[in-house]
C-alpha cells in the first residue's frame, strides 16, 4: 500500500484506510483524544490492521483445511472478498469507511490491489504450510 500510496496524486495523499478506520474507531469509543496526546495512533493502526489481517487470514486456513486447495489464485480471490465484503459493504455500513464509489478511482485502485497482492500471498504461503503439515 504504501509503494502505491506514494504514486497518487498529491490531491489523494491523505490517510489510507486502515488509519481512518483506526481513528474512527477510537473515536466512535472515545479513546482518540488521549491516543492523539500519546502518539499512539500509528502503532495502534498497524496492530489493528495487522490484527484483522491475521484474523481474516486464519479464517482462510480454516477453509482450506479440509480441501488442500491453496492456490494463489484462490488466495488472491479471497483477497478480493475480504475487499468487498469490508470496503463496499461492514465498513460504509458502520459508519466507519465511506464505500468505493465515493473514492477517487486511484484509491478504490490501490486497495484493490493491496487486497488482491494480500490474498496471493495468503494461498502462497497457506499452500507452503499444508506442505509441510
Amino acid at each position: 500500500m504504501r509503494v502505491l500510496f506514494n504514486e497518487l496524486p498529491r490531491r489523494e495523499k491523505y490517510p489510507l484506510p486502515p488509519r481512518m478506520i483506526t481513528e474512527k474507531v477510537a473515536e466512535t469509543i472515545g479513546i482518540k483524544p488521549q491516543m492523539e496526546k500519546a502518539n499512539a495512533m500509528v502503532p495502534a493502526t498497524w496492530i489493528a490492521h495487522f490484527a484483522f489481517g491475521a484474523a481474516a487470514g486464519f479464517w482462510y486456513g480454516l477453509q482450506k483445511l479440509d480441501t488442500k486447495q491453496a492456490t494463489i489464485r484462490d488466495g488472491i480471490k479471497f483477497g478480493m472478498k475480504v475487499y468487498a465484503w469490508n470496503y463496499a459493504g461492514t465498513l460504509p455500513l458502520a459508519g466507519l469507511y465511506p464505500p468505493p464509489q465515493s473514492q477517487p478511482i486511484e484509491r478504490t485502485a490501490l486497495m484493490v490491489i493491496a487486497h488482491g497482492v494480500w490474498g496471493a500471498t495468503l494461498g502462497l504461503l497457506t499452500k507452503k504450510l499444508r506442505l509441510i503439515l
